[in-house]
């Protein structure tokens, strides 16, 4: 059969709502009431947003894209000894959003901005008016910078390069958002139907896989370009119906296809989940190892519980096979390595937890910290007063010139609490205590006071490793600047009592137990972004009203 394309031309007009603050002047008259020629300007301008680049005192640009339309991108002191209102000259642009449009004497003005999807610039001028309607000598020139040219594939509401089907019949929702004017084509087969609904969207249909089967796959693509000088703009939408065997294992305890050690006496069951789309089975290679259920029915989910006799001799293994049905000739096989620790006499005592793990900043005036600040700011490695254990910090940012910053630091103060400057998303405090011998299903609590200065990040996130680095605390998310956020922790100026208790599900053999508290967001206290580390701090601390006994402590709990 002949393959033919069709392109059809496909333009989707874009429209921009603005979201309109409502926000109360705030005015402020000078100390001394001033007589005269009334007088306006603008000073101190504060760039709040790294969408602003070029801010004079005459003006600035604003990126083509910034996602929240409520976020301030730049703000500029007022002064003058009347009121005043503030206006854009151009008709059209609604796109830059100003609060307050109007005040008396001093005060603020405030710039947003919408998304400019367009491929060419928007740029307004910014007037300021007496009372009486004249305008002042002061104007802003704000310029919004072009977007680039984009073709997008949605499926289902998400942007998508690929759709992989199954045997069963499918429907999907299919929408191309572009900022240039696209044609788009598909083959034409029997079993795969592209249907224009307008306005960019479409529905795309495939027909059930044919039974009996005589291939395991097939194709199709949707394909969409620009035009003129834009042709190329591309996007493709790769279309597979697949009926080749596949079994998925989930569990976020499985790390290389390695169960969690199991405990020599009064093992715990293990649980995780199956997904196929043809019919398994689960074997073991040893009879003290058994997994229930042993197999399955295709397309469904399976929670599997995996169980092991008591060991009376030494450590051993095994494998697990899940195994699928064949089909034309091909399985799909997941091979899972089950491990059992050896009888007690044969494996030695835990060592490395077997106390507290404590350090200790007494805050004492005069104390010389001339040790710590050698082990922390030359050495990154500050040591428990008590047991084993050291802590670090590491700093990420780097430069467009691949430099560290000067701002980012590491510091013992002067009542010996740890602590940087320049936090920047990515980094982390790292508590290590090392352990010869680490039992799993140990319960492990840690417990510290911290806060951070008006101008340091707020978003942390608590985690532990344990094969994989894992939140130790209730893990929340927020929407900041267009992107979500995943922390523990809001941090505040005053010092807050981080406590978490986790429990290992893996052994650790000649390691370190790990904790680390991980800067979530370029977001500081004040709830801002910044364009690159400041002087704003964060600390490990601790309080004379506790004895100075809220320091970092790790321990082993019941």
């Amino acid at each position: 059969m002949n393959t033919k394309y069709i392109f059809r031309n496909l333009w989707t007009a874009v429209g921009a709502t603005a979201l309109l603050l409502s926000v109360a002047a705030t005015t402020a008259c000078s100390d001394d009431d001033e007589v005269g020629a009334p007088y306006f300007r603008l000073e101190n301008n504060v760039v709040s947003s790294k969408l602003v680049s070029n801010p004079t005192e005459l003006g600035f640009n604003v990126a083509a894209i910034v996602k929240d339309p409520t976020v301030e991108l730049i703000r500029y002191d007022v002064r003058s000894n009347s009121k005043w209102s503030v206006e854009c000259s151009a008709a059209d642009a609604s796109w830059l959003q100003i609060h307050p449009t109007e005040g008396e004497g001093d005060g603020i003005v405030r710039f947003c901005a919408t998304d400019n999807d367009a491929t060419t610039p928007r740029a307004t001028t910014v007037v300021f008016r007496y009372a009486n309607g004249h305008q002042t000598e002061v104007t802003l020139a704000v310029k919004q910078l072009a977007n680039l040219p984009y073709i997008t594939i949605y499926v289902d509401k998400s942007d998508a390069t690929q759709i992989t089907a199954g045997r069963a019949a499918a429907h999907y929702e299919v929408e191309i958002a572009s900022n240039v004017e696209p044609f788009y084509a598909m083959p034409q087969v029997d079993w795969a139907t592209f249907t224009e609904i307008g306005n960019g969207k479409f529905s795309l249909d495939l027909a059930a896989y044919p039974d009996p089967a005589t291939t395991l796959e097939r194709t199709n693509v949707i394909s969409v370009k620009g035009s003129g000088k834009y042709s190329a703009i591309t996007a493709k939408l790769n279309i597979l119906q697949t009926i080749a065997p596949q079994i998925t294992v989930v569990s976020e305890d499985i790390a290389e296809n390695e169960l969690p050690p199991f405990a020599a006496s009064s093992p715990a069951a293990f649980t995780f989940k199956v997904q196929s789309n043809w019919a398994w089975t689960a074997v073991s290679d040893d009879p003290w190892c058994i997994a229930s259920p042993s197999s399955g029915e295709a397309d469904k989910e399976y929670t599997v519980t995996v169980t092991v006799t008591k060991n009376a001799g030494a450590a051993r293994n095994t494998h697990l096979m899940l195994t699928t049905s064949e089909v034309l000739g091909t399985t799909a096989k997941q091979d899972l390595r089950v491990s059992q620790e050896g009888n007690s006499g044969s494996q030695p005592d835990m060592e490395g937890l077997t106390s507290p793990v404590k350090w200790f900043f007494n805050g004492a005036a005069g104390t010389d910290y001339t040790a710590a600040k050698e082990q922390f700011e030359v050495n990154n490695s500050l040591q428990a007063a008590s047991g084993v254990g050291r802590l670090s910090y590491t700093h990420v940012y780097r430069d467009d010139k691949g430099q560290p910053s000067a701002d980012c630091t590491r510091k013992i103060g002067g009542t010996g609490q740890p602590y940087i400057t320049g936090a920047w998303p990515g980094d982390f405090w790292l508590f290590e205590v090392p352990v010869k011998y680490f039992k799993a299903g140990t319960k492990v609590r840690f417990t510290g006071s911290s806060r951070i200065s008006g101008t340091g990040q707020k978003y942390w996130r608590l985690e532990y490793k344990d094969g994989s680095w894992k939140p130790a605390s209730e893990l929340q998310t927020v929407d900041f600047l267009g992107e979500t956020i995943s922390y523990t922790h809001i941090m505040p100026t005053a010092n807050m009592t981080i406590d978490a208790t986790v429990t290992f599900s893996r052994s650790i053999a000649d390691g370190e137990v790990q904790f680390r508290f991980v800067c979530a967001a370029n977001c500081t206290g004040g709830g801002s972004a910044i364009s690159a580390p400041n002087g704003g701090t964060i600390r490990w601390a601790s309080d004379v009203a506790n004895g100075f006994n809220d320091s970092p402590i790790i321990q082993v709990v019941e």
